[in-house]
């Protein structure tokens, strides 16, 4: 179990410059992730299936391994790191660099730094493999298949009680501890029928009404999960003893068992099998649902659900758990020259590892809900209203919100507001602003180059470290090149 929490806590660190929720295509990336009313033919897909048609018609379009990286979290960035975490630019007789010594008012400006005393840290990566678009006049269709991996973290303030040390008396409770990591693979076929008109409402209020699906097929090759309860450390006022309680559970599959078992060889670990790409850990089956409207000729209605579905895990399925009390009362010696200070580390050091690593043992088949996300979003088409305008326009508002908390989604709501400006066809220009969620506002942009037959495009979902490095905490990249339409 302490290679579970070191891997994740290395996994974490390793990307903590960078941050962002959801992966979506570098087009709609740029537009602040609004996509339930902009997306379009291969974009459509995972976003709202019904906007297959809002593309070309009779025109099929393919795309190869377009890539969304994103990582970050919501506490430090460069310049906290360096104003608390380095030397002091003053160095001693020997050249060493003297440390910083953290003043009161230091601490607490650390403590105060994570939102709600819980620190959120992303990272995450999709590519996506293949995905194809084709639409007529009334019927659209898409497949598609993803590479989805990412982790989360999240830590609470306390776990740095050692700023202010366990004060006699004091508790500090580590019950926000969570942490997750995944990788699963999810392969669809998007459908969009538009509706004909059934109603006696006029085509010029309400018209082109589109509803899409997409059923999916999951498959799950790696996931863990680590969730801390009623871990505390206590120091007693009187006697001074320090009571560490260690409570958690977790569960592993697939790979990610045969990573975080302390020995593959154990009890626990001996009927894990190896890695097998054709045979997955996890497998589900999920839907995508979608409409699309036109209102008043200039307004465009998209209304979606995704990720609605389970991954059931059944294969290297690992249950780790730990409830335990030890108590520390210090040391006595009969003259402090026979204190042996690296024996006496070393014997903490192997009682946290019995107590901290749990007990593990093959678990019963478990599920996990994929990412589900609801959202509805209208956009307006100015240069249809207003004549003289220059090139296309579109801009949309959006609300989302998630109904998990599940690889890496947010029960958080968000808003958005994107553009797209085309005063040339061939070179978009692309803009967007996100607010909410768990990471708050966001400014994003891009561009790319559209041809008739091949577009490339590049969305940065976090401006800010393209402006202000140093106080960026999140950066999220999306970019497509091979993207073909015949």
């Amino acid at each position: 179990m302490t290679r579970l929490f070191l891997v994740l806590a290395g996994v974490i660190t390793a990307l903590s410059i960078l941050n962002a929720q959801e992966l979506l295509p570098a087009r709609l990336v740029s537009m602040g992730n609004n996509s339930i009313a902009m997306s379009s033919d291969v974009d459509a897909i995972g976003t709202n299936p019904a906007n297959l048609l809002s593309g070309p018609k009779g025109i099929l379009v393919i795309e190869f391994l377009p890539v969304s990286l994103y990582a970050g979290n919501d506490v430090v960035d460069i310049d906290f790191y360096n104003k608390y975490f380095t030397g002091t630019g003053q160095y001693n007789n020997r050249g060493d660099e003297n440390g910083k010594v953290l003043t009161a008012s230091d601490k607490a400006s650390i403590l105060a730094a994570f939102p709600d005393s819980v620190g959120n840290f992303l990272g995450g990566v999709n590519a996506r493999v293949i995905g194809l678009s084709w639409s007529s006049g009334n019927f659209g269709v898409g497949v598609a298949i993803d590479e989805i991996a990412g982790s989360k973290l999240e830590l609470p303030s306390t776990v740095l009680f050692p700023l202010n040390g366990n004060s006699p008396g004091s508790t500090f409770n580590w019950n926000k501890l969570a942490g997750s990591i995944w990788w699963y693979t999810e392969s669809s076929v998007d459908l969009a029928l538009r509706i004909p008109d059934l109603t006696k409402i006029s085509r010029s209020q309400i018209s082109d009404i589109v509803i899409g699906v997409a059923p999916k097929y999951v498959a799950g090759y790696g996931y863990a999960t680590v969730v801390s309860r009623n871990s505390s450390i206590y120091t007693d006022p009187e006697t001074y003893d320090c009571e560490l309680k260690v409570n958690f559970t977790s569960q592993q599959s697939g790979i990610a068992s045969a990573i975080f078992s302390e020995n593959p060889d154990n009890e626990s670990g001996k009927d894990l099998k190896a890695f097998d790409p054709f045979h997955p850990a996890g497998m589900g089956i999920g839907a995508d649902f979608g409409m699309s409207a036109r209102l008043f000729r200039f307004f465009t209605l998209g209304i979606s659900v995704t990720d609605l579905g389970k991954i059931y895990w059944s294969r290297n399925d690992l249950a780790t758990s730990a409830d335990t009390t030890i108590v520390y009362s210090g040391y006595s010696s009969p003259t402090p020259q026979d204190i042996d200070v690296s024996e006496v580390v070393d014997s903490i050091q192997n009682v946290l590892r019995t107590v901290i690593k749990g007990t593990s043992s093959p678990s019963s088949h478990f599920t996990t809900s994929l990412p589900t996300k609801v959202g509805i979003s209208i956009a307006v088409h100015p240069d249809e209203i207003l004549h003289g305008v220059p090139g296309q326009i579109i801009v949309a508002l959006e609300f989302r919100r998630g109904l998990n908390n599940n690889f890496g989604n947010s029960t958080s709501p968000e808003y958005g507001v994107g553009a797209e400006w085309r005063p040339f066809y061939t070179i978009p220009i692309r803009t967007g602003v996100r607010f909410g969620g768990d990471h708050g506002m966001r400014w994003s942009a891009g561009t790319g180059i559209s041809t008739r037959y091949w577009d490339f495009d590049l969305g940065f979902g976090d401006m800010e470290p393209l402006i202000y490095p140093t106080k960026a905490k999140a950066v999220s990249l999306a970019f497509s090149a091979l993207k073909f339409k015949i």
